[in-house]
């Protein structure tokens, strides 16, 4: 028997690994990096993936209510009691997500990762996104048919 198919393997093999290890690191990398605001908003605009965008500033009346990011959940403090029944079953775990906080504070970030299965953080939060003169909503939440992604953009 010839080891030439055995070195074929072998060598798919290892190149296979290459490949998966490369793609661990770069989704290990992209969460640890947060996202700028003018990046989210052309991946809003033009993109056909779907996204999750959760606003977990700890006041919903006082702040997702009065101002927020077009097509973000309200996720107060990324605590799930706190979250309107309503809105539950818009919250998709394993969506891609980018956490929404006042200013991009990595503490509450972390405490929303642990949520998601893939989150990055807004750079600056919703002050970046204000600072970067990107268009916001004002208005109450009202959920997505569930035929539009749930929630996602």
């Amino acid at each position: 028997m010839s080891l030439e198919p055995l070195g074929w393997i072998a060598a798919l093999t290892l190149s296979a690994s290459f490949v998966v290890y490369e793609g661990a690191r770069k989704a290990e990398l992209d969460e640890r990096t947060p996202l700028p605001p003018k990046q989210l908003y052309k991946r809003i605009g033009s993109s056909t993936e779907r996204l999750q965008i959760v606003d977990v500033r700890p006041d919903p009346v006082e702040n997702y209510e009065d101002d927020h990011v077009p097509g973000a959940i309200p996720f107060p403090g990324c605590d799930i009691a706190a979250v309107d029944p309503a809105v539950r079953p818009f919250l998709v775990p394993t969506l891609p997500t980018v956490v929404v906080s006042a200013d991009g504070d990595e503490k509450a970030f972390a405490t929303c990762a642990a949520f998601f299965t893939n989150a990055r953080n807004l750079q600056g939060g919703f002050d970046g996104w204000q600072e970067a003169g990107l268009p916001t909503v004002g208005d109450v939440y009202v959920p997505p048919k569930p035929s539009a992604g749930g929630g996602c953009l």
